[in-house]
C-alpha cells in the first residue's frame, strides 16, 4: 500500500496528519509506540515501511487485510522458529527493507508507553548486523477530537474492533494525529539489546509525554510550539527538517526554518502530500 494511498485513507477519515522530523535513509529499523489500529496509517503516510506482526493478526477481520496489504512480516510465537524469523529479519534489512516493529508488545490508550521487550532487538545483533544499520525511534500521538475523551483514537486491552472503528468514523469533527521522527541511533553504539531497547524506549516516551503536556522523563526541554508550523534541527547536522501539518482537505501547511531564511536556502517538508 503507497505513500498516498495512507495519505488519502487519513483524508477521507477526515483526520488532519501532522509530521515533525525526518524518515532515515540509512539501512535499518523503525520502533515507534502502538495505541491503535490507525497506527498503520500513520506511519505508512510519510515513509515506506513492513510492519512486524504476530501471525494471528493477519486472520483478523479488516487489520488482518490492512497488515496484508502493507506487506507486514508475520511472526509466531514459537521459540522454535525464533532462528528462521531472525534470518528474515536480517534478509530484509540486508535488502534495503525498513522493518516496523511495536517493542511494547501490545497497544495502549495512546496516553503511555509501556516499558519495550528487549528481546525485539536481538535480531539485530547478528552476523555483524549491528555495524551497518541503525534505529528510528518514532513517538505516535492521538489528538481527540474537541470535546472528545482524550483516549478517543486510542484501541487497547480487551476492545472491540468494529465499535472503535464505527466510532471513529461517525465523529461529526475529527482530531490529529502527530508522528515524530527522532534521530536515528546506531546499533553497535550500545552493546547490549537492553540499552538499546531502553535508549529508544527513553525517545518515544520523551516525544509523546512532550505532545501531550507532560515532562517525559524530566528531561527539562520546553514544550514544543502548538503552532501548525512546527521548524526543528537535528543535533550535529547542518540539514533541517520540517514539520507539516497535512489538513484533511488535502492542503500542507509548510514551515521555514528561520536559519534556512538567513542564508537564503529553501527548507523542504520532511514529509509532502502532493
Amino acid at each position: 500500500m503507497s505513500l498516498h494511498l495512507n495519505k488519502a485513507g487519513l483524508r477521507v477519515l477526515g483526520i488532519a496528519y501532522v509530521v515533525q522530523g525526518s524518515p532515515m535513509q540509512h539501512r535499518g529499523a523503525v520502533v515507534a509506540n502502538h495505541s491503535s489500529w490507525l497506527d498503520i496509517y500513520a506511519l505508512n503516510a510519510c515513509q515506506s515501511v513492513y510492519f512486524v506482526s504476530k501471525a494471528e493478526v493477519a486472520r483478523w477481520p479488516f487489520i488482518g487485510w490492512l497488515a496484508r496489504a502493507t506487506g507486514t512480516v508475520f511472526i509466531e510465537r514459537d521459540r522454535r522458529r525464533a532462528r528462521v524469523h531472525q534470518a528474515e529479519f536480517e534478509a530484509r534489512i540486508r535488502a534495503g527493507h525498513k522493518l516496523m516493529f511495536f517493542p511494547e508488545g501490545t497497544s495502549t490508550d495512546g496516553r503511555r508507553v509501556v516499558p519495550f521487550k528487549s528481546t525485539l532487538f536481538e535480531a539485530f545483533y547478528t552476523h555483524g548486523l549491528e555495524h551497518v544499520m541503525q534505529i528510528q525511534p518514532v513517538s505516535v500521538i492521538y489528538h481527540a477530537p474537541e470535546g472528545a475523551d482524550e483516549r478517543f483514537y486510542g484501541w487497547w486491552g480487551a476492545m472491540a474492533l468494529a465499535p472503535h472503528l464505527l466510532q471513529t468514523l461517525a465523529a461529526r469533527r475529527q482530531g490529529r494525529i502527530e508522528v515524530i521522527f527522532h534521530p536515528p541511533v546506531s546499533v553497535d553504539e550500545f552493546p547490549t539489546r537492553k540499552e538499546l531497547a531502553h535508549r529508544c524506549e527513553d525517545e518515544v516516551r520523551r516525544g509523546l509525554m512532550l505532545a501531550i503536556g507532560q515532562d517525559g522523563l524530566g528531561s527539562g526541554r520546553p514544550q514544543p510550539p502548538k503552532a501548525a508550523q512546527i521548524s526543528m534541527a537535528h543535533k550535529g547536522s547542518a540539514s533541517r527538517t520540517v514539520g507539516t501539518i497535512h489538513q484533511p482537505d488535502g492542503s500542507a501547511a509548510r514551515a521555514r526554518s528561520s536559519s534556512a531564511k538567513a542564508d537564503g536556502r529553501s527548507a523542504l517538508p520532511s514529509c509532502s502530500n502532493q
